[in-house]
């Protein structure tokens, strides 16, 4: 029986500080390979048809580093990756990539990357074509037709891309945290190659500016907020699934318990008004009390008027 491994890896990467040569070395341990980029460099862009550089190996797991020989103005920069080829990191000039062996080797199709300069966002499509032979052969993985096209600028966050920051977004967020499928980088808010509560936490606070608790997302946080989460009934009901930010669960655990208002006490903005207005302003301590006194009364508030 022959064994098959999904061992592969693809670079993707642009510069405008390559002066003119293309020359680039990989190493993977006594491994070592000098070649060039095949066509241009990124000076087009964003209108020239792009091609990348294509690695082959025949190790299991692939720990490489690509350096650029030639004498750089700037350190280049990559292309983000669309499907869970692995990790990257850069350090000045030099490319690290760890292999991810876990990878679905047999996904084909379109896959999204992203580069981001002086402001403006392009969008790279590109179709993946994978090739597989036995473990002990070299094998390769390339794009081919990938051409750069100017894309609309994007809000960061705005995953449902309406243009707006709203709960929609935020709904498709938690989405991902329950998804039992690899984690799409797309919401990988902190860049920590995961999707995750505290991505949720950076999406509030950073990107809409607003509280932990304003499950309305009009700016504030007060008795609306309670209002309107009760009324939807999740409050430690185990009949609800994944409530949501709408439905109270604000520490993005799948629920909407006493947990919630414990990362709102923490996040201190009940009855404060606006985020933004308060970050040039001393920040006093929670009001606990008053916080606790607020979810009380709203409680039996919401729950008279069920019983009415």
């Amino acid at each position: 029986m022959r064994l098959i491994l999904p061992v592969f890896f693809v670079l993707a990467f642009a510069s405008y500080g390559l002066a003119d040569s293309r020359l680039y070395e990989i190493q993977s341990g006594s491994f070592v390979e000098t070649g060039g980029f095949a066509g241009q460099l990124n000076y087009n862009l964003p209108y020239a048809r792009q091609k990348f550089v294509e690695i082959r190996t025949d190790r299991l797991t692939n720990d490489i580093t690509m350096r650029i020989l030639s004498e750089s103005l700037e350190p280049f920069q990559f292309f983000g990756f669309g499907a869970p080829f692995g990790t990257a990191t850069q350090n000045e000039n030099d490319l690290h990539f760890l292999a991810d062996v876990e990878s679905d080797f047999n996904q084909k199709g379109m896959l999204e990357y992203f580069f981001f300069d002086f402001g403006d966002t392009f969008q790279l499509e590109g179709t993946l074509r994978a090739d597989q032979v036995c473990c002990d052969i070299p094998f390769s993985f390339s794009h081919q037709a990938v051409e750069l096209l100017p894309a609309a600028r994007t809000i960061v966050g705005d995953f449902n891309e309406d243009g707006v920051l709203e709960i929609g977004d935020l709904d498709l967020l938690y989405q991902q945290l329950d998804a039992d499928q690899p984690p799409n980088f797309k919401f990988d808010l902190g860049a920590d190659s995961s999707v995750d509560a505290k991505d949720v936490v950076l999406w509030v606070q950073q990107l809409k500016d607003t509280w932990i608790g304003d499950a309305n997302l009009d700016g504030t946080f007060d008795s609306q907020d309670f209002i309107a989460v009760f009324q939807l009934g999740a409050y430690e009901n185990d009949t609800v699934q994944s409530p949501g930010w709408a439905g109270g669960d604000w520490n993005a655990d799948g629920k909407f318990d006493s947990g919630d208002f414990v990362a709102a006490f923490a996040d201190g903005g009940y009855e404060r008004g606006g985020r933004k207005t308060l970050a040039i302003q001393a920040v006093p301590e929670p009001n606990y009390g008053e916080l606790c006194f607020g979810v009380l009364a709203v409680f039996l508030a919401a729950t008279v008027r069920k019983r009415g």
